[in-house]
């Protein structure tokens, strides 16, 4: 009976490990941000990061906004990691240096994630082409939603701003890590595009 339960639970286990899958993040800023990038007159910031994620879990959610859940929908990134070090990399750079005792002091706290997933090829022919045989694929639009708020505090006061980006691209079930991968990439540069132009437009 004992070996039952032990042998029960390790396939559990590896039904489980391959139902979800680890997205490989992409922590590269892509060359449109860095030609874009302004440098700023100030000498170092104070960068303070926080998340609001509870999990690594991709929020999944369809059209309608409704959480999709079961089977296909078990996806797993460092979402609040990858765009942390994205962050320090931009800032760093527009910044000249990280400081902890900088007077400029910046807070970015990552309160929102997740990604839609609309179904392009959902009819009746398609139905028919799987029961078939003849296509077995779908094929699916993915949009990586990232908002981050950002409290900016100077000699001149404190301003702040929720700033909202996404990105959109098309994928298969055999190339859904990779898109997902691919968009949640492009939506963090988008913050950095939002972020520089923010502090550009506040003279920081």
């Amino acid at each position: 009976m004992k070996n039952f339960i032990v042998f029960s639970l390790g396939f559990l286990c590896l039904v489980l490990a391959a139902c979800s899958q680890n997205v490989p993040m992409r922590t590269s800023i892509n060359e449109h941000v860095l030609t874009n990038m302004s440098t700023s007159s100030q000498r170092g910031v104070n960068l303070l990061y926080d998340s609001e994620l509870t999990t690594n879990r991709i929020p999944l959610y369809r059209a309608d906004r409704t959480l999709i859940q079961g089977a296909g929908s078990d996806y797993y990134c460092d979402q609040a990691g990858t765009l942390k070090t994205m962050l320090t990399q931009y800032l760093g750079n527009r910044f000249h240096e990280i400081n902890p005792t900088a007077t400029f002091k910046l807070e970015l706290t990552l309160v929102n994630f997740y990604v839609e997933r609309h179904v392009m090829n959902a009819n009746f022919m398609h139905t028919l082409e799987i029961l078939a045989g003849e296509n077995t694929e779908s094929n699916y639009m993915n949009k990586a939603v990232v908002e981050v708020m950002v409290k900016a505090t100077g000699p001149s006061g404190v301003i702040s701003k929720t700033l909202s980006a996404s990105a959109e691209g098309n994928a298969t079930d055999t190339t859904m890590v990779n898109s997902l991968s691919e968009v949640i990439n492009q939506a963090n540069n988008r913050i950095l595009i939002l972020l520089n132009n923010y502090l550009s437009e506040n003279n920081l």
